[in-house]
Order: structure tokens, then sequence, then C-alpha cells
């Protein structure tokens, strides 16, 4: 995918180039791949946070353009970040390496967010990052 396309929100565009997208990921080196893959896109700046509570402390001081979520953080969920950023207005996407979000049970209000399956690449990213961004 071209990295300056824009990607739709609402009636305006809004381009992957002045993104800041929030990546919540335990592991690591997934992190960093999709730190790599989304800066391969254009996006401006990438947070990453291994954890919720991370994740809910960068929150505090930063709003991303949008988000993803591994569903799975080992001991702990991004459920409540999905919930901070619903309260936002932030879009997100969830991203899992199991077929049944390792037994994470989303809510039916949460139901309709975008999944993807690890692992990804950066034209998966883009294309569920463009579905985040589409009015609903």
């Amino acid at each position: 995918m071209d990295p300056h396309v824009d990607v739709p929100h609402g009636s305006p565009h809004l381009s992957l180039v002045s993104a800041v997208v929030l990546v919540v990921e335990d592991h690591p080196l997934i992190a960093i791949d999709a730190e790599d893959m989304l800066r391969s896109l254009g996006v401006a700046d990438v947070l990453l946070a291994a954890s919720s509570l991370l994740a809910l402390e960068l929150l505090t001081g930063a709003t991303p353009t949008a988000a993803i979520l591994d569903i799975d953080l080992g001991n702990d969920n991004s459920l409540a970040i999905a919930e901070a950023l619903l309260a936002r207005g932030i879009p997100f996407i969830f991203a899992t390496g199991y077929s049944d979000g390792a037994g994470v049970v989303i809510p039916e209000h949460l139901r309709a967010i975008h999944i993807v399956d690890k692992p990804y690449s950066a034209d998966t990213l883009a294309a569920a990052l463009g579905k985040a961004f589409a009015p609903a």
C-alpha cells in the first residue's frame, strides 16, 4: 500500500503520514516489527506499550490518532485500553496470534472492531487501520 494514501475518517481524509499510532504488544520483537511496518507506511510517530497499565499511562499524556491492541497481553488483556480509546473516540483495531483471542471474551459492544491475525504485514495493518477510520 502506498504510504501516502489517505485513510478515510468521516468526511475529511486522515493521512497515515500524519498519524500517531499506539501499539500495545507484550512481545518486544512483534512490537518492534509493527513499529517498522507502520513507519514504512509513513506513520509520523509510534507509541509502544507492553501492558495495559503502561498504555493507559501513555494515554494520560498523549492522544494517538489510532491504536493496534494485542488482545492477549500474557497475564493481562487490552480490553481496558479499548474502553478508554472508545470513550475518547480514537479508532483502533485488535491483533491476535490466536483464532479465539486466547480465550479473552470480547464484550458485545466491541465485537465489531476489526481483528488482524498475527503475523501481519504492513498492507494488512494499513487495510485494517483504513477500516478503523471508516465511518460506522
